[in-house]
């Protein structure tokens, strides 16, 4: 019946290197008999539009979302009346979701998923006001975790679909790693990444000021920052006061994260809040140690290699001083199955989720 039904992957954020974007893309390439178009407000990223469209999808982009609500709110109705499609999967982070499923339901689309990404929103306030309108909104409830689920449906129940990622994309590769570093000029360094959005609720500025504590008794200490985002300038900045702009750098938005994950020996993720990040699988997958802060889920931790600390500066450079890198060969093969084991693989979330569709489109035409 795969082919017969039509869904609509919606992001309630922009469509750029960020989970909520990827989770869909990687479904969506794991189930090709499944057609899904995507609607977004804004594209940050043009090679991952591109990515979404070699699926087979239509890319919408309609008005803003914050800027203009109700022309928003229009379009998408109008939208989903043309395109009658059987479900509707909305991804966000909080109960604003109720203004993307209110549309669907308004348009008659009789399956409307509920899809939460994170386990706090950035408008908390908004968040409570809406939960009364999201709750009649939604038919079907989804989450990267329990934490994020328990954020966005409080006690009504919901199910964790763990996130999706292909875990030998990023077996640990020496040649990588190797070459990285020499292009670096650090070759003999011990290599401390992150990876992510520069915006608040990454944390970077803890890391950064906890680096540089370390570095002054680790001479051979490095970082890299992958990404890009608002907060860069500031935080270029708070390097060079830091004085550790020598051992620092700002990598951008990078398409080769499997041999940078390569090049480092320590993963760290000092994030406020988080749904389930996925570059912590990827990391792990990698067999990387990895440091992350205690306000992300248990549910990312693959085995020993990683540890969970409060939003302390003391205790992240004790931790960047005293971290023991692993034998990556072996961390990264028990990573990759773990992974795999834990429902993490993208083929097997993607089956998994493409039989879900299925029964929901059939249940709604036997109710018909």
């Amino acid at each position: 019946m795969g082919s017969s039904i039509r869904a609509l992957q919606w992001l309630s954020t922009p469509m750029g290197m960020n989970g909520q974007t990827l989770f869909p893309i990687r479904i969506c390439e794991g189930m090709p008999d499944i057609p899904s178009d995507f609607a977004t407000y804004s594209i940050e990223d043009g090679d991952i539009r591109s990515r979404a469209e070699a699926t087979g999808a239509t890319v919408f982009v309609l008005p803003h979302r914050l800027r203009h609500p109700l022309c928003y709110y229009r379009a998408a109705v109008q939208l989903l009346r043309e395109q009658k499609y059987d479900i509707v999967h909305c991804h966000g982070n909080s109960c604003t979701l109720a203004l993307e499923l209110l549309a669907a339901k308004r348009a008659g689309i009789a399956v409307r998923i509920a899809h939460s990404h994170n386990s706090k929103g950035g408008f908390p306030l908004i968040h409570r006001l809406l939960r009364p309108a999201f709750d009649r909104s939604y038919t079907h409830a989804m989450a990267c975790s329990e934490n994020a689920g328990k954020w966005m449906f409080g006690k009504r129940p919901f199910e964790v679909i763990p996130n999706a990622i292909d875990p030998s994309a990023y077996q640990f590769d020496e040649a990588q790693r190797e070459r990285l570093r020499s292009d670096w000029g650090w070759s003999g360094c011990r290599i401390v990444g992150v990876i992510g959005a520069f915006v608040p609720a990454k944390n970077h500025a803890l890391l950064l000021n906890a680096f540089a504590k370390a570095r002054s008794e680790r001479s051979d200490l490095r970082l890299i920052l992958v990404g890009d985002g608002p907060l860069r300038p500031a935080l270029e900045r708070q390097c060079a006061d830091l004085g550790i702009g020598d051992s620092t750098r700002f990598l951008g938005k990078r398409e080769d994260v499997p041999a940078l994950l390569s090049a480092m020996d320590l993963l760290a993720q000092p994030s406020l809040h988080e749904g389930l990040p996925t570059v912590a699988l990827e990391a792990q997958c990698s067999g990387l140690t990895a440091l992350l802060s205690q306000t992300i889920t248990r549910e990312t931790s693959l085995g020993s290699g990683v540890s969970f600390l409060p939003l302390n500066e003391a205790q992240w450079r004790d931790a960047l001083i005293s971290f023991i890198p692993t034998d990556r060969a072996e961390a990264s093969r028990t990573g990759m199955a773990l992974a795999a084991r834990r429902g993490f693989d993208r083929d097997r979330t993607a089956k998994a989720l493409r039989a879900r569709y299925i029964r929901m489109a059939l249940h709604t035409q036997n109710q018909k």
